[in-house]
């Protein structure tokens, strides 16, 4: 039995929609563990610059403490050595307050984009069940339409085979009749030829 092209139609939609969602959720999970991974980076990136900035800062204050050693005199006396001391804590602190907060914006613009990736990919399986539901509601009032006009053409087909057959009886009804009334008037004719020819004679 032959598949009528709507349904043929819808049956290409269905295979196309499920094909095409696993390559779409393919990419999606790809996007995914590459927002993970740069998170990730991101936050050791920070660790590693604060690392980094407490490490030069360690120096710099053990160089002052060097430098004030060795001129002759106790560092915690010299005015020069606290100054230098509290410029450098304070530019740590600053330091690692800038990387803290480009760190935090890193990550959050990642877990953002992580956030919409995630919903992007709920949508996408919404929308699959949706497209399939949407399809099989058509397809089930397509058949259901098609039966009621099977149904129908069916009845129309009946009546008219009903009519073509009643139009035939009527012809050959009449064309009876017209024979009837050929014999008849023949008759009468032969009736008539009889009856007066005698006294003709």
């Amino acid at each position: 039995m032959a598949i009528d092209p709507i349904t043929a139609m819808l049956w290409m939609q269905t295979a196309q929609t499920v094909i095409n969602f696993p390559f779409v959720r393919k990419q999606q999970k790809q996007t995914l563990q590459k927002l993970h991974t740069n998170r990730l980076i991101a936050q050791l990136n920070g660790e590693s610059t604060a690392n980094q900035i407490n490490d030069i800062a360690e120096e710099t204050l053990a160089n002052n403490l060097t430098v004030a050693s060795t001129g002759g005199y106790a560092p915690m006396d010299s005015a020069s050595f606290e100054a230098i001391q509290d410029r450098v804590n304070t530019q740590r602190d600053k330091d690692i307050s800038m990387n803290k907060i480009s760190t935090n914006m890193a990550v959050t613009d990642i877990n953002n984009s992580l956030k919409n990736l995630k919903d992007q990919m709920l949508m996408s399986e919404l929308n699959l069940v949706t497209d399939l539901g949407s399809i099989y509601y058509s397809h089930k009032n397509y058949t259901k339409n098609k039966k009621i006009e099977d149904v129908y053409r069916k009845q129309q087909l009946e009546i008219l085979k009903e009519q073509s057959k009643q139009l035939t009886d009527i012809k050959k009804s009449t064309t009876m009749n017209y024979k009837k009334l050929l014999w008849r008037q023949k008759n009468y004719n032969r009736y008539q030829n009889n009856f007066y020819g005698k006294y003709r004679d």
